[in-house]
């Protein structure tokens, strides 16, 4: 096997010390620009990389986090994860991603393979480990937890979005349009049961006397149809769904059109996140907007707080979402009807 070059082979080739050659890979002002392009010519020349595991030995750091994921398939994960991704480069950090692919099991493994490769920290995203586990993770090292409130005994710190503020302005806009019967296919997960509980002290604040249902259903559109079918099989029918999330909203567009309803004239449909799909053409979903590139970047800028300033007291960040209005929400039909199907 052909021997990887190394920066002694670099520095020999370029002419200057071994020590030369570290300041420039580490960006140091205090080389001349003539002496840093000699020696950025002899890596090119030689393909060099650096030895970032000696590095690491040699320094005691990584400057990398790591990032569970419940599951990599929710777009609403990829807009928190470029949010971390883009302040963890402005302050010279990588980011390790891994996948739970929704199991508790697998999300415990992929947290402790990321602390076993010296992360210097752990980010947790909408994970649903009951705290026993989640402690067991914060305990190795600093841990934010993003999109689920805090648990009792663990010491992490918390990015979480409004979700009360979040369920006042999706009932508050379905009641200003004049439902009075609506239902809400919630999630069975630590941030689907506070999403319900949320819709439930929403409802009572601004409408007490509506005609209201909570359903089981789930945040994958294969669940958002389960629910919403369930829903809307109901007598009287909701003339309104408030989704667990955006793609629970695509399950619940194809449960009505199964059922032979348009929406919005028949069945107003409410997302949860307004992930890219919502703002499609032919999807156009009236959603809540949870700032999600903002949490990714607080939740790297909790671990910095951490790491580089040694803060050691939990803290618990909220950002405040909104509402985007489209055009799957509308007033409600004045008698429930269905739509006549098309026979061959």
């Amino acid at each position: 096997m052909e021997r990887r070059p190394t920066i002694h082979d670099v520095a020999a080739l370029a002419g200057v010390s071994k020590s030369l050659v570290s300041l420039v890979l580490q960006g140091s002002p205090r080389v001349s620009e003539e002496r840093r392009q000699v020696v950025l010519s002899a890596v090119e020349e030689l393909s060099y990389r650096p030895n970032r595991l000696a590095r690491q030995l040699a320094t005691n750091r990584t400057r990398t986090v790591g990032a569970v994921v419940a599951d990599l398939h929710n777009p609403f994960f990829h807009d928190v994860l470029d949010g971390l991704q883009a302040e963890a480069d402005k302050r010279g950090y990588r980011v390790l991603i891994g996948t739970g692919g929704l199991s508790s099991a697998e999300e415990v493994a992929v947290g402790e393979l990321l602390l076993e490769l010296r992360v210097e920290g752990l980010v947790l995203l909408a994970h649903d480990l009951p705290p026993r586990l989640t402690a067991r993770l914060a305990a190795a090292g600093p841990c934010v937890v993003v999109a689920r409130g805090p648990s009792r005994g663990v010491a992490a710190d918390v990015v979480v979005n409004d979700d009360l503020v979040g369920m006042r302005l999706a009932v508050g806009h379905l009641v200003q349009l004049g439902h009075r019967d609506m239902a809400h296919v919630a999630a069975a997960t630590a941030a689907g049961r506070v999403r319900a509980a949320a819709f439930r002290q929403a409802v009572s604040e601004l409408a007490p006397d509506l005609e209201v249902t909570v359903l089981l259903g789930g945040m994958t559109e294969e669940a958002g149809y389960g629910g919403a079918a369930a829903a809307l099989a109901r007598s009287p029918r909701p003339t309104a769904l408030l989704m667990a999330n955006d793609i629970a909203a695509i399950g619940a567009f194809n449960a009505a059109d199964d059922a032979g309803l348009r929406i919005p004239e028949d069945v107003s449909v409410v997302g949860y996140d307004n992930t890219e799909m919502a703002a499609t053409r032919h999807i156009s979903l009236t959603t809540v907007d949870q700032p999600r590139q903002e949490m990714g970047r607080l939740a790297f800028q909790s671990l910095w707080e951490r790491v580089e300033e040694g803060r050691t007291r939990s803290r618990n960040r909220v950002v405040t979402p909104t509402l985007v209005v489209r055009s799957s929400t509308a007033e409600p039909p004045q008698e429930p009807r269905r739509r006549a199907r098309c026979e061959d």
